[in-house]
């Protein structure tokens, strides 16, 4: 009697086990696969959209304002009229224009600021990062997609427009906060940015420029990036502790630095050449989930073995 007791509840705990086993092992697939949102995609949500764009003194515009000024690229008439839809459809509300007469400098100001409005891979957010701590992060694969797009293109106004999309993840990544994934910095994240853009004016006159490295707008993402998430620490601190002083600080010094990234980027725009680059993927994270997902698989027909030869012990 006790023993078939005993096997009644050896086999009902083993069927739990079996449902909540691959319960696990399909949330850790789907986690992977990112229809279920996972920690990373959490860090994703927490941030702010980045740098402003929407006015005359928006930090975006600011800095691919002083770019064009420090590259020195000529004036010239692209502009047709035409109306831009989001790339791929994926926000079929989204739409900006270009007008006949504009220039290829009005066209980086005036559309710098489009990437904030949609998504080309329906993953905003990771759009506009890049985690030089595990190399997670996308906006060095759009920075060099749209830039593939405006070496591609015939069009000479939509040149321009696809360099504006391009430089702005570049710029993006000049926010220390874009380049860290630690959630716990990202909780002032956007009022940070908001007190930048209404210093971004008296900055001016404190930037310095250094010369740095050439390279292609992708390896610039991760450049900036490196350089500035040294910053996000000091910079969450400092705020924190309400010492102005310090984001001023840290904001003249990577803003000096963006700006010259960008400014080198549209001086080489016209004999830059095609990069194809993979989207991002993390070795590390992938070799959990595969170590995750084999254990808990060999518990399943470990259970299961013993279930159908006795549950003899090992």
């Amino acid at each position: 009697m006790f023993g078939c007791v005993s096997n009644s509840m050896q086999e009902k705990t083993r069927k739990i086990f079996n449902v909540v086993v691959i319960a696990v092992i399909a949330y850790l697939l789907l986690c992977y696969a990112n229809i279920i949102p996972s920690d990373y995609d959490a860090v994703e949500r927490s941030i702010g959209t980045g740098f402003s764009n929407g006015n005359n003194n928006g930090t975006h515009r600011f800095i691919i304002n002083d770019a064009i000024k420090q590259s020195g690229m000529p004036v010239v008439v692209v502009g047709t009229e035409r109306t831009i839809k989001a790339p791929d459809g994926q926000d079929i509300n989204w739409q900006t224009s270009i007008h006949k007469g504009e220039t290829n400098h009005q066209i980086l100001l005036n559309h710098i600021g489009d990437p904030d409005g949609f998504s080309l891979m329906g993953k905003w957010q990771e759009e506009h990062v890049a985690f030089p701590s595990n190399g997670l992060g996308y906006a060095p694969y759009m920075a060099q997609k749209y830039m593939n797009w405006a070496i591609e293109t015939n069009e000479s106004d939509l040149k321009y427009l696809y360099l504006a999309w391009s430089m702005h993840y570049l710029s993006d990544l000049g926010m220390p906060l874009h380049t860290v994934s630690d959630i716990t910095m990202q909780t002032s994240h956007t009022e940070i940015e908001h007190y930048i853009d209404t210093q971004i004016t008296e900055y001016q006159t404190h930037l310095t420029y250094v010369t740095i490295e050439r390279q292609d707008v992708f390896d610039a993402c991760w450049s900036l990036a490196n350089y500035t998430t040294q910053y996000a620490r000091p910079m969450v601190d400092g705020w924190n502790a309400g010492n102005y002083t310090i984001i001023d600080t840290i904001s003249i010094n990577v803003l000096s630095q963006t700006i010259e990234y960008v400014s080198m980027c549209l001086s080489d725009f016209e004999t830059a050449s095609v990069k194809e680059v993979s989207k991002p993927f993390s070795i590390f994270l992938t070799l959990a989930y595969v170590f995750a997902i084999s254990v808990l698989t060999l518990l399943v027909l470990l259970v299961n073995y013993r279930a159908y030869h006795g549950w003899k012990p090992l």
